[in-house]
């Protein structure tokens, strides 16, 4: 769920150093601790988050492949210090499952049911006709679909209760606050990189999700997705190119403003003051 005018709902990663216990996120949201080095780049068709903390260096690739419905998060992980490091990651979010202007969350939560399916370590979340699904390359080690057990009765985004718990509470079903997390397993020896992909969708029907999953089920495959989407994205903008004397206005005309507006306005349909999903 993408809240509306606050800055503290989203897709987040937490991660937890199983020694020290310090933790962060891959992202500034929610944790905000601060990093030692922090960049955020937007780019046609993506978003990459580079940060470093606790000697730990990340990059988290975002994008939505143009031919399927599903977002894809691509993670690299480097041990920059000389020493063994085990981490634990915890993807969140929370389910909604209709449109933005639906606003009353408690009765819609009340018709979504979850489960698990653990062979393939994959989280489904149903909603009348439709899936939501969530999974990742490797296989989970838990997981929790209920906003109540994962942040806890006094816990907030920033300090969530499953950060403090070994393991993640593995509750399903109806009746649940629903949310989304799958918990991961991560060792990195000194110097060591490691590559991992999350994936968030919907689909209408299981076997469908599993088609898809295992279409994006490896770091090989997500950057051979990445690289056809940024060619699909620079194939659209520049079949007309518009040359003045201004630069910047050469750059928002040839570029960001035709991307903006059919990423935003014509897929997303989330124009200003339009982010129910209707077009006209």
């Amino acid at each position: 769920e993408q809240d509306l005018i606050r800055d503290n709902w989203g897709k987040y990663i937490y991660v937890r150093d199983n020694a020290s216990k310090q933790t962060w996120s891959l992202a500034w949201k929610p944790v905000s601790r601060k990093p030692d080095y922090y960049e955020c780049r937007h780019g046609v068709g993506y978003t990459t988050i580079n940060s470093v903390n606790c000697s730990i260096k990340s990059e988290m690739t975002v994008f939505v492949p143009p031919e399927d419905t599903l977002e894809v998060w691509l993670v690299k992980l480097v041990n920059e210090s000389a020493v063994p490091r085990s981490m634990t990651l915890f993807s969140y979010f929370e389910w909604f499952l209709g449109h933005a202007s639906e606003s009353h969350r408690e009765l819609h939560k009340l018709f979504i049911h979850t489960d698990y399916d653990k062979k393939k370590g994959i989280i489904f979340a149903r909603k009348n006709d439709y899936f939501g699904f969530h999974a990742a390359s490797i296989k989970p080690v838990s997981f929790d679909t209920d906003k109540e057990t994962l942040i806890g009765m006094y816990g907030t985004l920033e300090h969530p209760a499953f950060l403090e718990k070994e393991n993640c509470a593995r509750r399903q079903g109806r009746g649940n606050d629903a949310a989304a997390s799958l918990q991961l397993e991560v060792n990195l020896g000194p110097r060591e990189e490691k590559e991992i992909v999350f994936l968030v969708g919907v689909n209408r029907s299981k076997p469908g999700i599993y088609r898809t999953v295992r279409k994006y089920d490896s770091p090989h495959k997500a950057r051979i997705s990445l690289d056809k989407t940024k060619t699909y994205w620079e194939n659209l903008i520049n079949k007309t190119v518009v040359k003045t004397q201004n630069k910047a206005f050469d750059i928002m005309t040839n570029t960001w403003l035709k991307y903006q507006s059919v990423s935003g306005r014509i897929n997303g349909r989330t124009a200003y003051y339009q982010t129910g999903g209707a077009i006209g």
